[in-house]
């Protein structure tokens, strides 16, 4: 039987917060989160978000969970569980018609403070995109906007990145594109960078708005007829997450935190389930492991050489005590250890 470092349990223990503090986490959602009656009621399940909002307008326009292959094969790599939000456009393809989905945040981004989330999408005549705001909806609050339709990626209206050439559009478009997004509050400017997660596209742009802050962004699906026998012409997103401003101890933090990410349990407290995930931004052996407080390996949850990607493993607590346990991900590059309690 493994057993964890005293140390490790110590710390732990007397921490109010994660092992790693490089990835203190403000707030953190994914559609994995999440049944379909869910998101479609606005339900809010995400550990540390506010409210959500949406707009549908259009014939068989929707906002929902389900899986992002039907954009593409690389959509799937946004998945946590096989789902991502997705805004669906109307077929009718009229102008005025206007799928959108928002979140609050819990407090405006402070100094620092990093919004995290990932985008994929297809070929599409009418805007997608997402805009973030300060104090309103209305566009008098915008702080930011970036969307991109077949012609390219445009901020606050310029346009940023064209499409490497016809032959780079026609070569991904059929299967999509993913997009990893990076917003940073760096003092009283907003920090952005854009980068495409599949290698097909070669997205790849950043910049800084100057006096600018947020506190919500919405996420929109403009005037595109949807294919709606394969989703292509949706929006889809996942995977979003605020983390704190920087508390890097040494430069080994920093490389860690740079090549994964293990996010807190969901639900937690929990009785008797919940779902752990994680990110690889490279390849590596992983071990993912629960222990009880004595530093007892009670269960492995995953094993093996893993792929860069989101994955989201289920842990049935069911034959256990109630108190906190430790989970641990064990990859090549580090370790990261959280805490969660069960309680029956």
């Amino acid at each position: 039987m493994k057993r964890l470092p005293l140390f490790i349990i110590i710390t732990l223990i007397l921490s109010a917060g994660s092992y790693l503090k490089a990835q203190d986490v403000i707030a953190e959602d994914n559609a994995g989160n999440y049944t379909v009656e869910q998101i479609e009621s606005l339900e809010n399940l995400g550990n540390g978000f506010g409210q959500w909002m949406k707009t549908v307008n259009g014939d068989d326009a929707s906002v929902t969970v389900k899986d992002a292959t039907g954009v593409g094969s690389n959509g799937s790599v946004i998945n946590t569980s096989g789902k991502a939000f997705v805004l669906i456009a109307s077929d009718s393809d009229q102008s005025g018609n206007q799928v959108s989905l928002g979140r609050e945040f819990s407090a405006a981004l402070n100094n620092g403070d990093t919004l995290t989330f990932q985008l994929s999408w297809n070929w599409a005549d009418g805007l997608k995109g997402f805009t973030l705001y300060d104090g309103g909806w209305d566009s008098a609050s915008t702080s930011i906007n970036i969307d991109f339709d077949k012609s390219g990626y445009y901020v606050n209206g310029d346009s940023v990145e064209a499409h490497a050439s016809q032959d780079d559009w026609d070569t991904w478009r059929p299967e999509g594109v993913a997009l990893s997004i990076v917003i940073v509050q760096n003092e009283q400017n907003i920090d952005y960078k854009v980068t495409a997660i599949t290698e097909e596209s070669h997205v790849d742009f950043s910049g800084t708005v100057e006096d600018a802050s947020a506190d919500r962004i919405m996420f929109y699906n403009y005037y595109q007829a949807d294919w709606n026998t394969d989703d292509r012409g949706s929006m889809f997103l996942n995977n979003l997450k605020i983390t704190a401003s920087g508390t890097t101890t040494n430069n080994e933090e920093e490389n860690v935190a740079q090549a994964f990410e293990l996010s807190q349990n969901f639900p937690n407290p929990f009785n008797p389930a919940t779902n752990i995930s994680y990110t690889l931004d490279r390849q590596t052996n992983v071990r993912l492991s629960v222990y009880n407080m004595l530093g007892q390996e009670i269960q492995v949850l995953d094993q093996g050489f893993r792929a860069p990607g989101n994955y989201s493993v289920n842990f049935n607590a069911s034959g256990l005590n109630s108190g906190m346990y430790i989970y641990q991900l064990q990859t090549s590059y580090g370790n990261i250890t959280r805490r969660m309690m069960l309680i029956k």
